[in-house]
C-alpha cells in the first residue's frame, strides 16, 4: 500500500516537471502564467505530492516508499519527452530506464 501511494506520488513529481517545461513555452510577462491552467496544475500537482508522500511515508518504511517514489519520479519525463516534445529516445536510455524500474522492482521483494 506505501509502495503504491509512493509511486503514485512519484509519477506526479515526474508530471509536474513536464508542466515546468510547457509552461516554458509560454511567453509574455508573469501574468500571462496564470491565464493558462498549467500554472494552477502545477499548484495542485505540487500539493497532492506533498500530500502523498506524508501518507506513503505514514504507511510505510523508507526502504519501501523511497525507491518506488524516486524511481517513478523518471516515468513522466521519459514519456512525454518521446510523446509530447518529440525527442527521439536512444537505446542507452531505454537500457538505463529498465535498469531503474528492474532496482526499484527487485528492492520492492
Amino acid at each position: 500500500y506505501a509502495a503504491a501511494i509512493a509511486f503514485a506520488a512519484g509519477s506526479l513529481d515526474g508530471f509536474i516537471i513536464v508542466l515546468i517545461k510547457v509552461m516554458q513555452s509560454v511567453r509574455g510577462n508573469i501574468l500571462e502564467y496564470f491565464l493558462t491552467p498549467y500554472a494552477y496544475l502545477y499548484i495542485v500537482a505540487s500539493m497532492s505530492v506533498i500530500s502523498l508522500m506524508q501518507l506513503a511515508y505514514k504507511k510505510g518504511t523508507m526502504t519501501r516508499v523511497a525507491p518506488a517514489l524516486y524511481g517513478a519520479q523518471i516515468i513522466w519525463p521519459v514519456i512525454s519527452s518521446f510523446l509530447i516534445f518529440a525527442i527521439p529516445v536512444d537505446a542507452m536510455q531505454t537500457a538505463a530506464f529498465a535498469c531503474v524500474a528492474l532496482s526499484v522492482i527487485m528492492v520492492q521483494r
